[in-house]
């Protein structure tokens, strides 16, 4: 019986498939993406920001009145995409004085995203008086 294949050519295939595989999954890698957040404050006082991330770290800011102010910056190999924020954050609780704002700001449709390049992207959510009626 006749063999289509010479000895070793299966043994060779096998090493090119494995090669093209290797390859393919060293082009098909995501880069790392920097995501930073800022909280825009278009009200007439200053309010305060507490975050609480994914790990259950709480951060507290105080953005000026009329200021934006970089709350948070996360890296991940996510696409591009303003879903970053429903991943990152565990809650988003906003305060002027003793009123606390009404919105979920861990919802990704509050958050505009800014992309700068293929690695960096800024997220931004405005406060308003409006958020705290």
């Amino acid at each position: 019986m006749k063999t289509l294949c010479k000895p070793g050519s299966t043994k060779r295939m096998k090493r090119i498939f494995l090669l093209l595989a290797v390859l393919s999954l060293l082009i098909a890698c995501d880069e790392e993406v920097d995501y930073d957040f800022f909280v825009k404050n278009n009200c007439d006082k200053s309010i305060n920001v507490t975050i609480v991330d994914y790990k259950k770290v709480e951060t507290n800011k105080t953005v000026a009145a009329k200021e934006q102010l970089l709350v948070y910056s996360s890296k991940g190999l996510n696409k591009l995409t303003n879903e970053k924020v429903e991943s990152v954050f565990s809650s988003i609780v906003i305060t002027i004085d003793n009123d606390t704002a009404t919105l979920n700001y861990v919802d990704r449709n509050q958050w505009q995203l800014q992309v700068e390049s293929d690695t960096q992207a800024n997220c931004y959510l405005t406060i308003d008086s409006t958020d705290f009626k």
